[in-house]
């Protein structure tokens, strides 16, 4: 989401005695709060995905940070992409749907959050996608060039994937799929410096293997510079960073993992579903 991507929350203490009971109150939420993050990271286990998935997962730390790691194989014959929404809306306002209720509801084995979006009003459940949004080379939402994207073109056997720096309708118009998120952070396997150092929840996707292997990447805590270089010592050449904060989550084989306690529903997702043997 844009809006208060990295809003604090701050406790003004009123007097002592009001701000003693601020202060019990603050340490008892954070003391439930760490339990309940722990046992979300806990419950995410190492998945041996077998011979049978065109996926690989792991379960990692990177400076002090967990991190989720996916790989999915684009060359494999027998997987579709799948997104949300998939089909055009009123002023492009779609009902907001939770990344794990998608890949549910899609079939999923694989599935993350896409592009930053904006709601219509507070209490709202509409959201209208901040960028591109393609599916089956149909335009959704429209190209925000100040934004990247990540471009999916159907192969003989699979899919070729691309990461644009700056969204624009040529590039896109060549692709079948296309999935807005924010900055690109890796480029011709060098980090792409020029963003804040501020850590947060992020949800990132890496491209190797000549463009035909995906890394995912969501993370509890870190800068675009720790995403980028992770990335790029699993062999990446080039990454864009999604939609994170609260608004991170990633499903695979039926887990979802959402390093944020307090969560939002998502404007758009997409993921790859195996094709019935």
């Amino acid at each position: 989401m844009i809006q208060n991507h990295h809003t604090k929350i701050c406790v003004k203490t009123l007097g002592n005695h009001r701000g003693f009971f601020f202060l019990r109150k603050s340490l008892f939420l954070t003391l439930i709060s760490l339990l309940f993050f722990s046992c979300v990271s806990s419950n995410f286990p190492e998945a041996d995905t077998g011979n049978n998935q065109p996926i690989k997962v792991s379960v990692l730390t990177f400076n002090d940070s967990k991190c989720v790691v996916a790989w999915v194989n684009l060359n494999s014959s027998d997987i579709v992409i799948q997104c949300y929404p998939e089909q055009a809306g009123k002023d492009f306002w779609f009902e907001a749907k939770r990344t794990g209720t998608f890949a549910r509801e899609s079939q999923c084995f694989m599935a993350v959050n896409a592009s930053p979006f904006e709601k219509k009003n507070f209490i709202s459940t509409k959201r209208r996608t901040v960028g591109i949004h393609r599916s089956q080379k149909i335009n959704l939402s429209s190209p925000e060039e100040k934004y990247s994207a990540i471009t999916f073109s159907k192969k003989d056997a699979g899919y070729s994937a691309s990461i644009i720096k700056n969204q624009n309708e040529i590039e896109i118009e060549k692709s079948d799929y296309a999935f807005g998120g924010f900055f690109t952070i890796v480029q011709n396997g060098k980090y792409v410096d020029e963003y804040k150092k501020i850590r947060d929840a992020r949800l990132a996707i890496g491209i190797k293997d000549n463009s035909r292997t995906l890394v995912f990447l969501a993370a509890e805590k870190l800068t675009f510079e720790e995403c980028a270089k992770l990335l790029i010592n699993l062999g990446c050449t080039d990454a864009i960073e999604m939609d994170g904060g609260s608004s991170t989550e990633i499903s695979i084989l039926g887990k979802t993992y959402r390093p944020c306690i307090i969560t939002r529903k998502q404007g758009s997702s997409f993921g790859f579903r195996k094709l019935a043997e």
